[in-house]
This record gives structure tokens, sequence and C-alpha cells, in this order.
């Protein structure tokens, strides 16, 4: 019998109480892992930038303000 089958055998206010504490302790579980495996890689911002969409749109910092440049002309005054 597993577990959805033995909540249900029980009182149905009990259910709801087993129900909820199942998933807390799903969740706490979680929690740990997700802590856990944060501590053993901590990804650097470049990692991060790697695995963007989109990768990289600048290559150079003069891309950047070539492209800063471009856009602030076509705002206006």
């Amino acid at each position: 019998m597993g577990l959805n089958e033995r909540i249900d055998s029980l009182p149905p206010e009990m259910q709801i109480e087993v129900a909820d504490f199942v998933e807390y302790l799903h969740l706490k579980r979680a929690r740990q892992n997700l802590a856990e495996s944060a501590e053993h890689h901590r990804p650097s911002l470049l990692d991060v930038l790697n695995h963007a969409p989109g990768h990289l749109a600048f290559l150079s910092v003069a891309e950047v303000d070539a492209y800063i440049r471009a856009e602030r002309e076509t705002w206006g005054d």
C-alpha cells in the first residue's frame, strides 16, 4: 500500500493534517537539497552569463557604448 492509499484510509479530519505534514516534509527536504547543492557549486557570473539565452550580446565595452549611443539617438528630445 502506497502513502496516498494510507492517507486515504485515515479519517477525513486526519487526512488533511497528514497531507499537509507530508507536503511540509517534502518542501523542507527540497530546500535542504537546494542549499547543499549551492554549497558544493556556486557558479561564477561568467558561468551564469555563458548559460543565459542569447549568451553575451556584447563582446567588448566599445560595443556596449556604441549600442547605448545609437539607442539614445533614437529617443528624441
